[in-house]
């Protein structure tokens, strides 16, 4: 339990790198959830995981905090999945002799000692004994948790659904459950202390627990499903700037209106770009955003958080509704680190060249398509350099200080460990582009991010002798630069690009970014943008400008690159 641009950027730093990055241990965002019980026998659906907002309690989901009116007798609940169960016929304490069944007594009764059941949590049924002869309210709070329904066929099923409050918002069974028109499955509702059965056209209650026995055709939790990195919420740690957030409609019926509302919080969505050739991204409001979604289709969203002017961790709840479903999301924020130093990544888009046979070969014009490739900039004390690859890696030689560090250096790798395990094995985490390449592990750029003056730039010379020079062919003797009757060094007497079968190469890169990281909501939102120069020399006997945007997400915040292992 929790406590405490995008364009194309790499899926690998957005699932990885990013990934590493922990939320601050801050108070979950927590909402209420209500039940209005009477006396006898009552069967509630939790939707909450309990937690009062308060880290310096560790309990919250002891069932005596959470079911802590004085008049409850007893709770019962059955929290194992998967083991089939004999329907009740009254929900009596004769009736829970199946030894799945968990039971909660509060301390007051004399038969307390039987208490086995220990903690509550979110997506559970619970029946409630209330004593007196008045209706009692029980008010659970706690931070909001999707979990979708493990049916088990051909049994009974305890079950409760994420059901939309509003009354003139909910469906029946027969659409929230999308049933075959041939089934027609047994559905009971506690009414009065009797288990009563409905009909497949009754409506969905939010809040009840249900009898159901799923005959084989029931697969749902309902119209609506949510991608797995969403089901215990959005976490946007200091460097977690951009998620994905993907809905998918599972229901028969298309649904018109899904509707997506974060109140107080500064949570926004990708809407696109502008056109060409400015191309800003617009990040839109996320406040009662309403989207349709086809039958068996999907609807995807990048959010970001809004970070301007926020100085203090921020929370919030995002609700989904539709086709009768609410769903509720806990959202949590961090504020941005101040400053520039660390590791960006991002990519550039091209989408304007020089024409070398216009009247003005020096002015890009609007290219028929649009070239996109990475981007990844170091910042720190040593100047803005230019990386064509990075490895996030761990050094633990001494215990009392473990750190992560930032190599280029692939003859360096030996010495550091790497940070994760797959398949038993460990690997480090590694981004690259595939768009630069030079001598060097990396390349200075003049100015700095916080103080770019008239752009960063720098220049990539192709030499002849590298590896990868777009006119090397290692097994072609034309491009060998090497005499074809005795292969010598061809004579350097003309500094002739014609004269030679490679010769040097060069791009001079420029960077103008939108802004200084000012607050704006661009940089609210985490990212730096701004417009990509590059200048070709070499490859025709004319100079080959190109143009487009750039943008840039800080994924990590260490100002050094490629320091001595401990």
């Amino acid at each position: 339990m929790l406590k405490g641009l995008t364009g194309n950027i790499d899926r690998l730093v957005l699932g990885g790198v990013l990934l590493m990055a922990a939320l601050h241990g801050h108070a979950a965002p927590t909402t209420s959830q209500s039940f209005d019980l009477q006396p006898g026998w009552n069967s509630i659906f939790v939707e909450l995981d309990p937690d009062d907002n308060n880290p310096a309690t560790l309990d919250d989901n002891a069932p005596a905090r959470v079911f802590n009116l004085s008049d409850i007798q007893m709770v019962w609940a059955f929290p194992r999945s998967g083991s089939t169960v004999q329907y009740i016929e009254q929900p009596s304490e004769a009736g829970f002799s199946n030894p799945d069944w968990r039971v909660y007594i509060p301390s007051s009764v004399p038969t307390a000692a039987l208490t086995n059941l220990h903690a509550v949590s979110a997506g559970r049924v619970y029946l409630v004994k209330l004593g007196g002869t008045q209706p009692k309210t029980l008010v659970v709070q706690g931070k909001p948790e999707f979990r979708r329904i493990q049916w088990l066929p051909e049994s009974f099923n305890l079950v409760g659904f994420h059901a939309n409050p509003d009354p003139t918002q909910q469906v029946t069974f027969a659409d929230f459950l999308a049933l075959p028109g041939s089934s027609n499955p047994a559905i009971y509702k506690l009414v009065n202390n009797n288990w009563t059965l409905q009909s497949k056209n009754s409506l969905v209650e939010p809040g009840r627990g249900y009898w159901i026995y799923n005959d084989g055709t029931i697969k749902l939790s309902g119209p609506l499903d949510i991608a797995d990195n969403a089901l215990n919420g959005l976490g946007f740690s200091e460097l977690s700037t951009v998620t994905s957030l993907q809905l998918t409609n599972r229901s028969l019926l298309s649904l018109p209106a899904v509707q997506l509302t974060a109140s107080d919080f500064p949570l926004r969505y990708f809407a696109g770009y502008t056109s060409p050739p400015e191309r800003t991204p617009q990040w839109l409001p996320m406040t009662a955003t309403s989207t349709a979604i086809a039958s068996g289709r999907d609807a995807s969203f990048l959010l970001a958080v809004d970070r301007t002017g926020m100085t203090d961790p921020a929370q919030g709840i995002l609700a989904i509704r539709g086709g009768g479903m609410r769903i509720q999301l806990p959202l949590q924020a961090d504020p941005i680190v101040a400053g520039t130093d660390g590791l960006w990544v991002g990519s550039v888009t091209l989408n304007a060249v020089s024409n070398v046979n216009a009247a003005d070969p020096t002015l890009p014009e609007l290219a028929p398509a649009e070239l996109t490739f990475k981007l990844i900039l170091h910042s720190g004390d040593a100047g803005v350099h230019l990386l064509k690859q990075v490895y996030l890696l761990g050094d633990f030689a001494d215990q009392d200080q473990p750190r992560t560090v930032l190599i280029t250096d692939d003859s360096a790798l030996p010495a550091f460990t790497p940070l994760a395990l797959a398949r038993g094995e460990n690997v480090g985490h590694r981004i690259s582009s595939s768009a630069f390449d030079f001598s060097a592990n990396k390349l200075l750029l003049s100015n700095r991010l916080d103080a770019p003056g008239d752009g960063l730039s720098g220049t990539i010379a192709l030499t002849p002798d590298l590896p990868t020079h777009p006119m090397r062919h290692r097994r072609h003797p034309d491009h060998d630069n090497l005499r074809d009757d005795n292969f010598e060094p061809l004579p350097a007497q003309v500094a002739s690009t014609f004269s030679e079968e490679v010769w040097t190469i060069s791009r001079t890169i420029r960077l103008l970014p939108d802004q200084n990281l000012a607050p704006s909501p661009v940089a609210g939102l985490g990212t730096l943008t701004g417009v990509y120069e590059e200048t070709l020399q070499g490859m025709h006997k004319r100079d080959i400008h190109m143009r487009g945007r750039f943008t840039l997400q800080r994924v990590s915040l260490i100002d050094e690159l490629d320091p001595a292992p401990n």
